[in-house]
């Protein structure tokens, strides 16, 4: 819908009210070439315009990427340089390990700087709580109960972005944060468990789905 038009309410299927619920609600292309409709001739070819579709972040986790590209380019790089340009000044650079590694851990930190320079630019940050604290939605703690009545550690849903910060982290884009979206308390779900998955409820593959239902759901801070 465009923005300020009343949301359908599939925005806020994630976000619950959050910020990111209405930011991520932007004005759609008025045609598939962009303003002003399409091509001007036949033989004109006007590439359609991609809308970027902003990556979601918890408040903590966008500050620990903006912490990390603080510390890789105001003092790892001047570090590292500093030493390839110490090593350099000693003569022939094609057997100097102290410069080829050095260089290596450049172009390392280049490419990390670079890309978190970009991504940073293209998040959403979702720093408010959803109006309902009884159904699961993005940022949420969930702790599962199982047939036995036996309680499984907690689980966060969080942007891809932030996943390797903590264990206990899930990706809002994995099946497993999908099954919990928009899910309250008491309610069931059903996790096929396999050798593969990244983020184990036990340790066993299974081939039915096992049963576990939502015993709480908060929306504490780390």
């Amino acid at each position: 819908h465009a923005r300020g038009d009343p949301c359908s309410g599939e925005c806020e299927d994630q976000y619950s009210g959050t910020s990111a619920a209405r930011a991520s609600c932007g004005r759609p292309a008025r045609s598939a070439y962009g303003e002003g409709s399409g091509p001007k001739g036949p033989n004109e070819l006007v590439q359609p315009v991609v809308r970027v579709v902003p990556a979601i972040i918890t408040a903590a986790g966008f500050s620990r990427l903006q912490q990390e590209l603080n510390y890789l380019w105001k003092e790892k790089r001047p570090e590292i340089t500093s030493r390839v340009a110490a090593a350099a000044a000693l003569g022939d650079r094609s057997e100097n390990a102290d410069y080829i590694y050095g260089k290596r851990q450049l172009a390392e930190i280049d490419h990390r700087i670079r890309y978190l320079d970009k991504r940073i630019r293209t998040m959403q940050v979702v720093d408010r709580r959803p109006n309902d604290n009884n159904r699961v939605y993005f940022g949420a703690w969930v702790t599962l109960e199982t047939a036995n009545g036996d309680l499984s550690p907690r689980y966060r849903l969080v942007g891809p972005d932030e996943i390797d910060d903590k264990p206990e982290y899930i990706s809002i884009d994995s099946p497993m944060a999908k099954a919990l979206l928009g899910k309250s308390l008491g309610d069931e779900i059903a996790i096929l468990q396999t050798g593969t998955s990244t983020k184990v409820l036990t340790f066993d593959a299974t081939t039915e789905p096992t049963r576990y239902w939502i015993q709480r759901i908060g929306y504490e801070a780390d």
